[in-house]
């Protein structure tokens, strides 16, 4: 836990770690009575995961004697720097006897609050040791005023973080060992072992790694504060026109001069605008330049990575390959690397029998390479084919299985929920689950237990066919001990959003089939050519016994217009993403929503394709078939919101 100051500086206001740390000190009084009180059996109370612990501002305070600060460096033992920081000579010698149930409560309340709210993380209390009265808040303020000066000094100096392979971060830090106290170093040494151990997450949840983590979170905040936030996303939906966009927030678009960013419709994070240009080499330029000129962004992970040539990219939650993503096992990685660098990499990859695919990203500087699985050990082999200050980028340090979204028709973070828009939830050993369905008021409004589906689990799209407008979904998986992020909360569009599905670029590229059973140019599937061929009833006939479907249109009409209404709010969202989706999950989106509405899948199908709405079409290049909308009518009419132009025909 962080007991620098900052947490004090944020929650008070106040400018400057150490006034923060007075103001906060001096709330407690002179009385020394009164603080003997706060560390009494009388003081723990059981808090409810709904109200805020009382007991935390005391127990903070321990951690902050701990630490300790320039004035009390110098003191060896707490209870004299808890003595010299209050300014009471006579709690120099105070038992504690009460701290570690204080500590064990807390940590109660916290699993309480997350699992009641999600909003609070599980407090994961280390070994006391051989303290057992204050050895919970001496580990948990881990390091020392003193030790975490030269820790941040040490980050500086070689680049390791909370991102790095456990071994390249214990390197650095045995190498200059004996710069650090007796218990920085018998740290260290526990952290060796858990390593050496194969103990990763223990390694993981050590105060070694912790306070790493707390130095990368206190520059990033630094470099936020100077230059902004950036994220690079790249999108290889179509391999042949692969997309690579900046996310920023407005002081980031400012500072990076990302003349013509557009503000996103739905901010993800503290991402407000997104910048896309021409060509990899516009996009990275500007953060090269920014990396050069601003010494807090120059050491962030992205900007150390874009200066040594290769930055990978690894999948966030929601599957898109970002910056901001993290790798797990068998994992996908983007390389976005120069191009003089990237063929020796694609020839180890070929050789370590990865699949690989190369987007064309023109004749600039910069290129890409995506692998859509790959595991540690080849990822670390790939490190070796670069420069040595590359190789640390490609050597991700150990995470814990998070849970992650798939399939989803999502537009920024926000996603769509209907029949045909029921994302599946990965977390890797979980059994089952459950969801629930919150209104804008913060009621519930549904809930219920997940199905098996594909490689996770999913919301039953039977019980999304009645869905009332939804805020906001949780979902929550079992079974997966020691998993981070077993509990997601995730905003729902209430509809595809307004914006317009994204066009082929090529459309010269791609063929349909035409008249007289050939391929022709997509021109060719234009609806009203199809429309002249196939009559509503042809259009749901078929050789079978007569119970098999119901005897006319007419009574099908109810089910058809909710399955095509679930349908094109699914398919509009997704095909603003990209010009054209797999059969396989045109194939899946239909045969979900048929069922849910009692329909034959292959009905809906047929009506789909043979009435034009969707086109199955291949590249001249290559017989894969894609799907993409046919050439759209709209419909437009006048509300009280203004003008509004819709799809129909879907």
């Amino acid at each position: 836990m962080d007991a620098t100051g900052q947490l004090l500086e944020k929650i008070s206001g106040v400018a400057g770690l150490e006034a923060a740390k007075r103001q906060f000190i001096a709330a407690f009084g002179r009385d020394a009575s009164d603080i003997r009180q706060l560390y009494r059996r009388t003081s723990i109370s059981l808090t409810q995961a709904t109200a805020i612990s009382h007991s935390f501002a005391a127990l903070y305070l321990t951690l902050l004697a701990a630490s300790g600060d320039d004035s009390t460096s110098g003191e060896g033992l707490l209870r004299r720097r808890f003595a010299a920081m209050l300014g009471m000579e006579e709690l120099a010698s105070f038992d504690f006897v009460e701290l570690p149930r204080m500590w064990q409560e807390f940590a109660r309340w916290c699993e309480r609050r997350g699992k009641a709210l999600g909003d609070c993380r599980k407090l994961i209390l280390p070994d006391p040791r051989n303290e057992s009265r204050i050895g919970y808040s001496k580990r948990l303020a881990f390091p020392t005023f003193a030790d975490e000066k030269r820790l941040r000094q040490l980050v500086a100096e070689t680049g390791i973080s909370s991102a790095s392979a456990f071994r390249a971060a214990e390197h650095a830090i045995f190498a200059s060992l004996n710069d650090f106290s007796q218990p920085f170093r018998e740290e260290a040494l526990l952290f060796h072992e858990l390593v050496a151990n194969g103990q990763n997450e223990d390694a993981f949840n050590s105060p070694l790694w912790g306070a790493l983590r707390d130095i990368g979170i206190a520059l990033e905040k630094k470099a936020s504060d100077s230059s902004g936030r950036f994220c690079l996303e790249l999108d290889i939906a179509d391999p042949l026109a692969p997309e690579l966009a900046v996310l920023a927030d407005s002081r980031g678009a400012r500072t990076a001069a990302l003349s013509g960013a557009i503000p996103l419709q739905h901010p993800r994070g503290p991402y407000t605008y997104i910048w896309r240009t021409n060509g990899f080499d516009a996009s990275i330029s500007p953060l090269i330049s920014l990396g050069a000129r601003d010494n807090h962004f120059s050491r962030l992970q992205m900007s150390r990575a874009l200066s040594a040539g290769c930055l990978p990219l690894f999948s966030d939650r929601f599957g898109r390959l970002s910056s901001d993503g993290d790798y797990h096992d068998d994992g996908p990685v983007a390389l976005i690397a120069l191009r003089s660098r990237m063929g020796p990499i694609e020839a180890i990859a070929h050789h370590l029998g990865l699949v690989v695919r190369a987007p064309d990203t023109g004749s600039g500087r910069w290129s890409a390479l995506f692998i859509p699985r790959i595991s540690r050990a080849s990822l670390e082999r790939l490190a070796f084919e670069l420069l040595p200050s590359a190789q640390a980028f490609l050597m991700p340090g150990w995470q814990p299985d998070r849970l992650r979204i798939a399939e989803a028709a999502r537009y920024g973070d926000a996603i769509l929920l209907n029949p045909a828009a029921s994302p599946e939830v990965r977390l890797r050993g979980a059994t089952g689950g459950s969801y629930e369905l919150v209104g804008a008021n913060g009621r519930t409004i549904a809930g219920g237990e997940l199905e098996a589906h594909g490689e996770g689990f999913r919301i039953p799209p039977a019980d999304l066919s009645t869905l009332a407008v939804t805020a906001s979904c949780d979902y929550r998986l079992a079974g997966a001990p020691g998993s981070a992020g077993a509990m997601v909360k995730i905003s729902v569009l209430p509809a595809a959003p307004a914006a317009p599905p994204k066009l082929l670029p090529d459309p010269q590229a791609w063929l349909c089939d035409a008249h007289g059973a050939v391929l022709g140019g997509l021109e060719s599937s234009r609806p009203e050519a199809y429309r002249a061929r196939f009559s509503p009833e042809e259009l749901v006939s078929r050789s079978c016994e007569l119970d098999f479907l119901p005897p006319s249109m007419a009574g099908i009409e109810e089910q058809g217009r909710q399955v095509f209404r679930w349908l094109s709010e699914a398919l509009l969202t997704r095909f603003q993403q990209r010009a054209t989706l797999p059969f396989e999950e045109i194939k899946e989106r239909v045969g979900s929503a048929a069922r849910a509405a009692g329909l034959p899948a292959w009905m809906v199908q047929r009506v789909l394709f043979a009435s034009g709405w969707l086109v199955r079409i291949p590249r001249r290049t290559a017989p894969f078939q894609e799907i993409a909308l046919g050439e759209r009518l709209l419909v437009a009419g006048n509300s009280a919101d203004g003008m509004q132009a819709r799809l129909c025909g879907i």
